[in-house]
């Protein structure tokens, strides 16, 4: 394949590592660099160095680029400049900890959304913010859809850093801990259980579940725990915990009057892993949905994957467990059924006469975006895919893509489904985020 002149101009190899011998072989294909034999996904004019020490990504802006070290530390940045809006989104090494430095005065809207780093919820990220009192913003969606970072520590910072957090800052980042500093605070949940929300006390001073979602400008889903409300309100807001992936246990056992009310999406991107019923809220009995737990409202919802998205009032997500389907009489998972449901651990749809039949079927459009807790989807075990099999946009887009996908017990065959099955006839597939993101990265 051959490669344009301005391709060539636009495509950068920086070897940062000193110390290695040798030469490293580089070759360009479109968007796709290979090193070493090492496949690494970029979008132009974004450039790095796959094998080296220090990694770089430059911008054709000229001053937007870095270098990330051995101590994990961005590096390279002049003063005064703002990481820019999806800067970082492509870069896909994986680190434990990287460290935000002091010559950051600003982290730009989407800077690091979704990025390939930090979603594998199997390798945990910490982030650490060294920031100076110059520092002033985390911009909108700054880290959403990034469920592998965990811990978040800003006690390193000045006691002036950082005066506005944008909404959905950290959405879907699966929280555990959080360091308080510069001037992001603990903030007030009496009466929410074991619950922890951080913010800025002048633009989100008290949060609350029945008016007000944490993810708005000032919080920005900081916030982990177990929510075990124990005071006398009766309803949920739409959204209310809406990608507080560190939201991981809810128990209404001991809320003191029975809910009545539980908002759409209260608990989307929450990474849930248990819920104990009590007062207004029971477990729905759904024997064909396999290892599935989900809640609702008393008499007030009814769980159906191919027509009642879980998604949807009275319920807002509140599921975990593994999604494996027996009923023979159900072809379809309809659009948004599973949607930002992020308890849901696995899918195997083996059972479902989905894919072997030649009946009209599908998964629908967004039925399990978002659900990033799936760390394995099994299809077909030794079926025939059915012809007719379709998969709506968006189906997978935000899975974990380092879930393991087998297909006839063989994990090879996932590329030739992807080819022959799920990809439209031109143009990128929009039920994921590429063509590379859900399926060959399993290998």
């Amino acid at each position: 394949m051959g490669t344009s002149r301005e391709t060539k101009k636009r495509i950068q190899y920086k070897d940062d590592n000193k110390k290695k011998k040798g030469k490293t072989a580089l070759i360009v294909i479109g968007s796709l660099v290979l090193l070493g034999g090492i496949a690494c996904a970029i979008a132009l004019p974004l450039t790095y160095c796959c094998n080296c020490t220090s990694y770089t990504i430059k911008t054709n802006g000229d001053e937007k680029y870095f270098n990330i070290d051995d101590k994990k530390t961005l590096t390279g940045w002049k003063d005064g400049v703002q990481m820019g809006e999806r800067d970082l989104a492509f870069f896909s090494h994986h680190y434990k900890e990287l460290i935000i430095p002091s010559r950051i005065y600003s982290i730009g809207d989407r800077a690091f959304f979704g990025s390939a780093s930090f979603r594998d919820t199997t390798k945990p990220i910490q982030i650490t913010f060294n920031l100076s009192e110059k520092f002033t913003t985390i911009g909108q969606q700054a880290f959403s859809g990034c469920a592998g970072i965990t811990s978040l520590d800003f006690s390193k910072s000045d006691d002036l850093a950082i005066n506005f957090i944008g909404s959905y800052a950290f959405n879907g980042c699966t929280l555990s801990t959080i360091k308080s500093g510069g001037n992001i605070q603990p903030l007030n949940t009496t009466g929410w259980g074991n619950v922890h929300v951080y913010g800025l006390a002048n633009i989100y001073s008290t949060p609350d579940y029945t008016s007000r979602c944490l993810y708005a400008d000032g919080c920005g889903c900081l916030a982990y725990g177990t929510f075990a409300p124990t005071e006398s309100k009766t309803s949920i807001f739409s959204g209310a915990f809406y990608g507080c992936g560190g939201i991981t246990n809810v128990d209404f056992s001991q809320n003191k009057a029975a809910i009545t009310t539980i908002g759409q999406y209260a608990f989307w991107d929450c990474a849930l892993k248990n819920i104990k019923e009590g007062n207004g809220i029971e477990k729905c009995e759904l024997p064909s949905w396999g290892d599935m737990h989900v809640f609702a409202v008393k008499d007030s919802y009814t769980p159906n994957y191919t027509t009642n998205a879980l998604v949807n009032e009275n319920c807002g997500c509140l599921a975990y467990g593994s999604f494996t389907p027996t009923n023979p009489s159900t072809t379809t998972i309809g659009s948004q059924a599973f949607y930002g449901c992020a308890g849901i651990t696995a899918i195997d749809l083996t059972q479902m006469p989905l894919l072997n039949d030649q009946s009209i079927n599908a998964i629908g459009a967004g039925a399990f975006q978002n659900c990033a807790g799936i760390q394995s989807y099994k299809f077909a075990d030794n079926q025939v895919i059915n012809s007719n099999f379709t998969i709506g946009d968006f189906a997978f887009y935000g899975c974990n893509t380092s879930g393991k996908v087998i297909i006839n017990n063989d994990i090879s065959k996932a590329n030739n489904l992807l080819e022959n099955k799920m990809v439209p006839a031109s143009g990128s597939p929009t039920w994921m985020k590429s063509s590379q993101d859900f399926w060959e990265a399993k290998n």
